[in-house]
């Protein structure tokens, strides 16, 4: 069938807010229908569970509902009985009842919705990993499957695998449907030197690809994330771009930025010494100097004020130095006081 809908649970938005993104520019897909109750969910999770990941889908759900009001929408099934997980179902199965000239899929992480759900002649229940079977990204030259394999023996941690598996049409920046890590940003969350050696090496590897999960940030800033230095060394000598940005929720986001916000002074230190640009503002206008001045970080401070625009302003209008002084710092602020003298 030509018209596709889709309806979302919860987990596969929380999982991956770009769901929605990918399934607006899947070719067939007509609609993306998502249950009032998964909207209550979230609002819960926002509340009390996975806050930013939550917050970041109502967020990603508000502005697609408005900018496609046609093509996105939530469902509102008063007559929906059971717990969360039946009712998600119900709104599904009545989609599909209304819809019998579409076919309708429910994309899920859930297993147990698989089970409790018998397929229709026109409803299907989907995991990820089939949607990506059903729907695929043009890849061109690749092969999906081999890239999957390649990827999962990456995840593993696996060398030998990995080096066996990565035959002449596997993808090596292949995205992970479930995770939405590429195969470097798996191997660093894995924290594995000597496979983020191996890989940085393959052929036509983007060492500056984001993922497609929650911030949608570099394979550099991933590292950063994880405090690993040795790992952030790899990248910057296999060429990955010191100042590469998250383009996700506080896009502009830098390594630098990041290491900064954390305090992990010397992270600050290498990337200066590696030229990262100290004047790169993120979405809210902040420059590292700002963000170590908004965390107290002291010692990042010191290395990034006289490296840092003095002048440059956030959207709320404050230099680095009108942060500092709304922390009353008396450290903090002497390094504004030194320098300025």
């Amino acid at each position: 069938m030509n018209n596709t809908i889709f309806v979302l649970d919860t987990c596969v938005i929380l999982n991956r807010p770009r769901i929605l993104q990918r399934l607006l520019a899947t070719e067939g897909v007509s609609k993306v229908m998502i249950p009032k109750v998964v909207v209550y969910e979230l609002n819960y999770q926002k509340d009390h569970g996975k806050k930013q990941q939550a917050w970041l889908a109502m967020v990603s759900i508000e502005k697609l509902c408005k900018e496609n009001p046609n093509r996105i929408s939530v469902v509102h099934e008063e007559q929906a009985e059971g717990i969360n997980d039946q009712k998600i179902i119900f709104a599904a199965k009545q989609v599909a009842k209304r819809n019998a000239d579409c076919m309708v899929y429910l994309l899920t992480d859930d297993v147990l919705f698989s089970l409790a759900v018998e397929r229709a002649s026109n409803f299907e229940v989907l995991n990820p990993q089939k949607f990506e079977q059903k729907f695929p990204v043009s890849t061109g030259k690749f092969n999906k499957e081999a890239s999957g394999t390649f990827f999962a023996a990456v995840k593993a941690g696996n060398l030998n695998n990995a080096r066996k598996n990565f035959v002449k049409d596997v993808d090596p920046n292949f995205i992970d449907p479930v995770t939405g890590y590429t195969p470097l940003i798996q191997a660093i969350r894995n924290k594995s030197v000597a496979m983020v050696e191996f890989l940085t090496n393959l052929p036509g590897i983007n060492l500056n690809l984001c993922d497609e999960a929650k911030y949608r940030l570099p394979a550099i800033s991933h590292a950063v994330q994880l405090g690993e230095t040795k790992l952030v060394e790899c990248l910057i000598r296999a060429g990955a771009d010191v100042d590469c940005m998250s383009q996700g929720r506080n896009r502009g986001n830098t390594a630098l930025m990041i290491s900064a916000w954390h305090g992990k002074a010397r992270l600050v230190r290498y990337f200066c010494e590696q030229g990262a640009c100290a004047n790169q503002q993120d979405s809210n206008g902040f420059t590292a100097l700002i963000k170590a001045c908004i965390k107290e970080r002291i010692d990042c401070a010191r290395i990034l004020y006289p490296l840092t625009d003095k002048k440059i302003r956030s959207i709320e209008g404050l230099t680095a130095k009108d942060y500092a002084l709304k922390t009353n710092n008396q450290d903090l602020l002497m390094v504004f006081e030194k320098e300025d003298r």
